[in-house]
């Protein structure tokens, strides 16, 4: 770049709606990545508790805890008990 400073700084834009593109820009393209994870459970069979990242951490979670929990469940229960805590719990 030619010409004096003021010149060239004069050519640079930096102000909020260049971050606030970039984080518009971010933001699509995590919930995109949410969705798609949304619609890869719906095709495995799952309910995940939500859209969001956090909704369906939230749904792992609860998968995780039942499965190791499961024989403990099934030891001290009824079965039927142990079914309705399975289905609440992983949404399946």
């Amino acid at each position: 770049m030619e010409g004096c400073g003021p010149c060239r700084w004069a050519s640079v834009y930096v102000g909020p709606a260049s971050d606030a593109d970039r984080t518009r820009h971010q933001s699509y393209r995590l919930r995109e990545k949410d969705l798609h994870r949304y619609r890869d459970k719906k095709q495995a069979g799952e309910q995940p508790d939500g859209t969001t990242r956090e909704a369906m951490d939230l749904s792992d979670r609860k998968q995780q805890l039942f499965y190791d929990k499961e024989r403990e469940l099934t030891e001290d229960n009824p079965p039927e008990l142990v079914a309705k805590t399975k289905k609440s719990l992983t949404n399946q």
